[in-house]
């Protein structure tokens, strides 16, 4: 994400992105390190990669002209209608960050099977089925057990 005088219609380089201040979230976090690794697939080494624990904090950076930010897509369409933030292209792609979910199941209580389902919805997996695991292990469905 960028703001709207960075911003042109093409598809940016990832060497060209290199050459830019990058912003993104705290150091060792999956998006820092993702993109890191993209990079180095590339052999390249960004200029500058600024970490940034808030979203709020990167977004005023970008509209005040400092650098371009790695933020999530959700974030990024929620707001490019309220700022003067741009969806950047580039020629390179990063990889779908996981998302981990570890809980205890309640018997009594569907309250958390549905918070997982819902939150699998929302990042758009609504074909993948969550994998139940015990100890690295995966769980029988609740309809091959009866």
């Amino acid at each position: 994400m960028s703001d709207t005088r960075t911003c042109q219609k093409r598809i940016y380089k990832l060497d060209e992105l290199a050459g830019m201040e990058l912003l993104t979230f705290q150091k060792g976090s999956q998006p820092h390190v993702t993109l890191l690794d993209l990079f180095r697939q590339h052999r390249m080494e960004p200029k500058k990669v600024h970490a940034i624990s808030s979203i709020s904090a990167m977004v005023q950076l970008v509209q005040g002209g400092f650098g371009v930010a790695l933020l999530p897509r959700v974030a990024v369409e929620r707001l490019t209608g309220l700022a003067r933030l741009k969806l950047l292209t580039c020629d390179a792609k990063l990889q779908s960050l996981p998302i981990n979910a570890s809980y205890r199941t309640d018997p009594s209580s569907r309250t958390v099977e549905t918070v997982v389902q819902s939150a699998i919805a929302f990042a758009g997996g609504r074909n993948n089925a969550p994998k139940r695991m015990h100890k690295g292990k995966p769980l029988a469905s609740k309809k091959s057990m009866t």
